[in-house]
């Protein structure tokens, strides 16, 4: 057991689990000037990779946050809250898989 339920073990799992939704809110901070960007010539195919793998970071800190949370009820509030936002931000990001095959701007 990693959290064992005594008072301080519940102190320590309250104070993990803040460090990982603070560690998931960096990263969704970190993708919000990808929102709404274009693709075109002009656009680099890692700024696209980067945006999508930023917000994959930000699910998996949310995901360790609500398994280390999982007790609490106003966590998992917090938890779906957060999710929802990051799926609106994640819509809003280009998507990797749309773009796939684009090759960027011809430097040559």
């Amino acid at each position: 057991m990693v959290f064992p339920e005594t008072r301080g073990g519940l102190r320590l799992r309250a104070v993990v689990a803040a460090v990982l939704y603070l560690a998931a809110l960096f990263w969704l901070a970190m993708s919000l000037p990808f929102m709404g960007d274009e693709v075109g010539p002009t656009s680099d195919p890692d700024d696209i990779a980067g945006a999508n793998f930023i917000l994959l970071f930000s699910a998996f800190f949310l995901l360790a946050a609500a398994v280390v949370s999982r007790r609490w009820k106003a966590a998992w509030v917090v938890s779906l809250t957060f999710l929802v936002v990051l799926v609106i931000v994640w819509t809003q990001v280009p998507s990797l898989i749309e773009h796939w095959d684009y090759e960027g701007p011809r430097r040559f």
